[in-house]
């Protein structure tokens, strides 16, 4: 099996240029960029794994991995699917419980992982823009459809109507 590099470059120790460069290596290969982990202890597509990680000495790594996440949504990552997280979250669900849990109780919340809000914030606010786009072309798309529906109805007795 081909692990795909998306899943491997986002949580590396390599410098973050080098993951980025990897990255788009592999994008140009044909990796997708929403492409679900299956393996035993994969967290999700490579969004969450750019945001996720659970060992403290990758949080340094994990803080520079903004550029990784817009990459990833230029790429065509979509942050609403789901990943392999129990309730189905998707990376924006992910962060958005993390920012409510810290909201509830921030004292739970030691040093070493207050790094990673400001990437956090940043990275939400980045695929809730991406996840906004997408929900308008989606929108746009079904009122597209309905608007040729309604055209081809009124069109096809005009048409029968038509003599010349």
């Amino acid at each position: 099996m081909v692990v795909s590099p998306l899943f491997l470059e986002p949580v590396s120790c390599a410098p973050v240029e080098t993951r980025l460069a990897a990255i788009r290596a592999a994008l140009s290969e044909g990796f997708s960029p929403n492409e679900l982990d299956r393996r035993p202890r994969g967290v999700g597509r490579p969004l969450d794994w750019a945001i996720e990680d659970g060992a403290a000495a990758d949080y340094a790594h994990l803080k520079q991995n903004l550029p990784i996440v817009h990459l990833l949504l230029e790429a065509g990552a979509d942050p609403r699917l789901p990943s392999r997280h129990p309730f189905g979250w998707s990376p924006i669900d992910s962060l958005e419980a993390w920012f409510k849990q810290y909201k509830i109780r921030p004292q739970d919340f030691p040093p070493e992982v207050l790094v990673l809000k400001s990437f956090y914030e940043k990275a939400l606010e980045a695929m809730k823009r991406v996840a906004d786009e997408l929900d308008a072309k989606t929108q746009l798309a079904k009122e597209v459809a309905e608007a040729a529906r309604e055209a081809q109805k009124e069109g096809s007795l005009f048409g029968r109507l038509k003599f010349w």
